[in-house]
């Protein structure tokens, strides 16, 4: 029976990223560390004791007279973008005084712009802002843009009370948008405790809340950011325990790729066609079709559907026969993996285009091209089939 060869068909598959947690700021003041931050206050008085922290470790005192607020800000900037990351997981610890609730946000826990925003009211020169917000009775965001407060909301009521001189830690977890203008945050105030030493209960949280921060510079693809913790009026009188942490981002060659092309750090957008040539982004980065050389165009925008020749180094899979048995070959660009691409290559196989499988008994041949990259050509084992399909699958590694 003659055989019947059905043109290549290329698919890809977009694995879900896992990251673990790096931490990019932390100080637990067991020494006086105060030259880490930035410090705006009113009449509030700073100070530093060696008792006066979790566990009985060194912390912050804070004495507001009146209602003023007091903004520490760390001196460690960090960026938050496309290729970075776009979350941030902010907490600290502050110690109830035996005054009273009193006046509007009692404490805060959040990312301005600029080191000298203070949370107290608007600020002047413009800046922005977003975060958690406590009161006596709720927990919610604040956020400003360009200097003027925007937004107060998300409230949602407390489900415990504050008993004076525990140690109570505050979580906000705020994401920035792959695009737009949409941020979201959300958080937790919990009770910790005389010492604060260990976990007794949760006071409030607040659910993942959508806020819009129409401003087009914290809004840029790398916003340069601070960590900022506060309080307000004469609720609390020491902190502790200040620790920012964001995903940590694998450092590969995906991850290089989407940034230098301004793609969404979480891959949300590997499968589009900027040209409108059914090539998707992450296929012009496996099949290594960027650039000026035969086979490449000069960005992603440019059309490219150019297939790879014999002896190239770019281009879209081929499919061919081997001389003498009949077998159908696929030969492909592959990235090598010493140079970490972040994706992986699966050869499959089909005879009717609704089950695929790789073939185990198939054989591959590799040549290499330079330190990146290398030719692969895999051999189907069949020898005479009616019909055979061949595909390459390209997928993020997790």
């Amino acid at each position: 029976m003659k055989k019947s060869l059905k043109s290549f068909l290329i698919v890809t598959t977009l694995a879900v990223h896992s990251a673990s947690a790096a931490v990019s700021f932390s100080d637990t003041f067991a020494t006086d560390t105060l030259s880490n931050y930035t410090i705006i206050t009113g009449s509030s008085q700073i100070g530093y004791s060696t008792s006066e922290g979790v566990s009985s470790g060194g912390g912050l005192t804070v004495t507001n007279s009146g209602n003023p607020s007091t903004s520490f800000t760390s001196n460690t900037s960090f960026t938050v973008g496309s290729g970075i990351t776009n979350q941030l997981t902010m907490s600290v610890f502050l110690k109830k005084s035996a005054a009273g609730f009193g006046g509007t946000s009692q404490a805060f826990l959040g990312i301005s712009n600029d080191i000298n925003y203070t949370w107290g009211g608007n600020a002047t020169p413009p800046f922005s802002a977003i975060g958690l917000v406590l009161t006596s009775n709720q927990i919610g965001f604040r956020s400003a843009v360009n200097g003027g407060v925007s937004g107060n909301g998300g409230q949602t009521a407390n489900t415990g009370s504050y008993a004076d001189g525990n140690w109570y830690k505050l979580t906000s977890i705020i994401t920035k948008p792959v695009s737009g203008d949409v941020w979201t945050v959300s958080g937790s105030v919990e009770d910790w405790g005389a010492t604060g030493a260990s976990f007794s209960s949760t006071i409030a949280t607040l659910p993942t809340t959508n806020v819009t921060i129409a401003d087009a510079t914290f809004n840029d693809v790398a916003t340069v950011t601070y960590g900022q913790f506060g309080t307000r009026n004469q609720a609390w009188t020491a902190a502790d325990n200040f620790t920012m942490v964001t995903p940590a981002v694998a450092s590969n060659g995906l991850v290089t790729f989407r940034a230098t092309n301004g793609l969404a750090a979480d891959g949300s957008q590997d499968l589009l066609t900027p040209a409108n040539d059914g090539v998707a982004n992450l296929l012009k980065y496996a099949f290594n079709m960027l650039g000026s050389g035969s086979g490449q165009a000069v960005s992603l925008s440019t059309s490219n559907t150019a297939a790879l020749t014999p002896g190239g180094f770019a281009g879209l899979p081929f499919v061919g026969i081997e001389n003498g048995t009949g077998k159908l070959q696929i030969t492909y660009i592959r990235r090598n993996s010493s140079e970490t691409p972040g994706i992986a290559y699966a050869v499959e196989f089909s005879d009717v285009l609704t089950t695929w499988a790789v073939n185990g008994s198939a054989t591959e041949t590799v040549t290499n091209i330079d330190s990146s990259f290398e030719r692969v050509t895999t051999t189907d084992s069949l020898g005479s089939p009616a019909k055979r399909f061949a595909r390459v699958q390209v997928s993020p590694i997790q």
